[in-house]
């Protein structure tokens, strides 16, 4: 059983088969972190069983219009539950911006640095509100 404190050997799901110990393959480190971030951004709030705060729900941002007003609720909201639910990582910087060439679109990058290596990440991803 993993403890949810143990920030260097914490495994996330979705499982990758069986490796060829014959043992269940699990992401581990920032594969790891990544993945659970993604499951954050795609999970609605509620949606997890006992504990309804796990969650950013992108999908309730489409249709809204790309203002500064959509992408600060959108951005404290990714923070809030990065900070709440990803205890393996200390977030340097999140930008929510504007498309420029794509007024419909989002972009989102997330700046971050496991807190057992010395090397910072980045994920990037954009939300298009007009699907």
């Amino acid at each position: 059983m993993l403890d949810n404190n143990d920030t260097q050997g914490m495994a996330s799901f979705p499982l990758g088969g069986i490796d060829e110990d014959g043992r269940w393959s699990f992401a581990r480190d920032n594969q790891s972190v990544r993945e659970v971030v993604w499951g954050l951004l795609a999970t609605r709030p509620g949606e997890r069983l006992r504990m309804p705060g796990f969650g950013v729900g992108l999908h309730t941002y489409l249709h809204l219009p790309n203002t500064e007003t959509t992408r600060s609720l959108l951005r404290e909201n990714i923070e809030a539950n990065i900070r709440a639910h990803e205890p393996r990582i200390q977030i340097r910087e999140l930008v929510v911006e504007a498309d420029q060439a794509s007024p419909e679109q989002i972009n989102i990058r997330i700046h971050y640095q496991l807190l057992n290596a010395d090397t910072p990440e980045i994920l990037r991803f954009s939300l298009n509100l007009k699907p």
